[in-house]
């Protein structure tokens, strides 16, 4: 039987939501998505997403739960606790639901480190695997910026920059709630991140020592960011908006690189302007950027609500978190 954390040390249940924080990410998603198609022009926005290609929609769909497989195969490389690959993958998608309830992703850190803890690891070990989790992640996550501005060359910024009519308004709906969000939630979000940096680094290192570990932690990683790319260009190809490759790539890593400065729950708003403005300024024609962000973020959003939520629940009666 794993040995229970002291009861100080644990931490806070995370299975119970309050109904009024569903209703707030409730309405900003309303607000979101009757601001963003004023970008473009709505009857276009949203006959491209009728006659989206089917084909492209389940590559981005297979791709949406390949993201959670990928992550699973991660947070395993990130500890030292035997965990079962199904067990990892369910509670990444338990944390992804916490993450749309939560600014800075505070309510998918708290998820891992519960989970962490009720399959074996002392409260400190659950915290710094979360924190090598997350540090991997950053540094895959540029490592693939890298890789995608190599990739592009120069061609991704031939266009003049340009953006839509009605950006006022979303910039508007962005700026005050990351406002609200930094003020409310960032400066513990900050300070967790800051006091366990050099630690994670640390155990980053010892973990490049040991190669089965170090291929599932970077390995995980570098599929996890691979996988929401082919879920964000499948997404537009599905649209056919003709972004190129590297484009893609470029606007996808940098736009949710940005928005996640923005501490509103999942990036609401944050990541749709981001990429709503870069594909816009690379060339893509502005109802086809809408359209294909809207499929991006109602697979990867939106439709793993549900799905989180059951994770959530089945977790926890299996006592794991």
């Amino acid at each position: 039987m794993p040995d229970q954390p002291p009861a100080a040390a644990r931490p806070r249940p995370l299975a119970h939501v309050p109904v009024h924080t569903v209703l707030v990410v409730v309405v900003l998603g309303v607000l979101v998505y009757l601001i963003l198609p004023e970008l473009g022009k709505l009857p276009e926005a949203w006959r491209a997403i009728r006659h989206a290609d089917a084909a492209w929609l389940v590559v981005a769909a297979v791709a949406t739960g390949a993201i959670f497989i990928a992550g699973g195969v991660q947070l395993i490389g990130a500890t030292s606790a035997h965990v079962a690959l199904a067990r990892a993958a369910t509670a990444q998608v338990a944390a992804s639901f916490a993450n749309k309830l939560t600014p800075a992703s505070v309510g998918g850190l708290g998820v891992r480190v519960r989970f962490l803890q009720r399959c074996g690891l002392a409260a400190p070990d659950a915290v710094a695997s979360t924190a090598l989790d997350s540090v991997a992640g950053g540094i895959v996550h540029f490592a693939w910026f890298l890789l995608a501005l190599v990739f592009a060359g120069s061609n991704a910024f031939d266009n003049d920059v340009t953006l839509p009519d009605g950006w006022v308004l979303l910039a508007i709906a962005v700026v005050v709630l990351s406002a609200t969000g930094v003020v409310a939630f960032l400066p513990a979000a900050r300070r967790w991140l800051v006091e366990r940096a050099r630690p994670a680094l640390s155990d980053l290192v010892a973990t490049m020592r040991r190669p089965a570990k170090a291929t599932e932690l970077l390995g995980g990683a570098v599929a996890q960011t691979g996988c929401y790319l082919v879920v964000f260009g499948a997404s537009l190809a599905a649209v056919d908006a003709g972004t190129p490759i590297g484009t893609m790539m470029i606007v996808y890593l940098g736009g949710s690189t940005i928005a996640a400065a923005a501490p509103t729950p999942g990036g609401l708003a944050a990541v749709e302007a981001a990429l709503v403005a870069g594909l816009t300024a690379t060339g893509t024609p502005t109802d086809l950027a809408v359209a294909g962000v809207l499929v991006f973020r109602t697979l990867t959003y939106w439709g793993t609500l549900i799905p989180g939520w059951l994770a959530m629940r089945g977790l926890r009666h299996r006592g794991l978190l």
